[in-house]
């Protein structure tokens, strides 16, 4: 969702309603693991019509402001829950930080 479109509101929009118990389960796009090569891309997207915004950790956080986040909080997709449910780390799937351009999270609202 683009700024003109108030992506914070709308989402609060929809939690507002619900129940204390509520779950938010969202990922959000970013720039900040490989800057050129993601802009790269964004600008593409924007050439063909579709915009898309990008956003730094900080500007992640406003969507769960107020929600009480889940272990282990807003982090890189590939790193939210790494470990299998046998308690082994997946460390050798040799995934670049570089090449996971989304932060993603799962609160509770209150």
């Amino acid at each position: 969702m683009l700024d003109e479109h108030d992506a914070v509101g709308i989402v609060r929009g929809l939690l507002d309603p619900l129940p204390s118990g509520s779950c938010l389960a969202m990922s959000v796009g970013t720039a900040d693991f490989a800057p050129d090569e993601v802009g790269r891309v964004a600008r593409e997207y924007a050439a063909r019509g579709m915009p898309m915004r990008l956003r730094t950790l900080p500007e992640a956080a406003e969507f769960f402001e107020g929600l009480d986040l889940v272990e282990p909080g807003i982090a890189q997709v590939h790193k939210w829950r790494p470990n299998r449910t046998d308690g082994t780390e997946n460390s050798g799937l040799g995934i670049r930080d570089e090449d996971i351009a989304m932060y993603g999270a799962v609160a509770r609202k209150p």
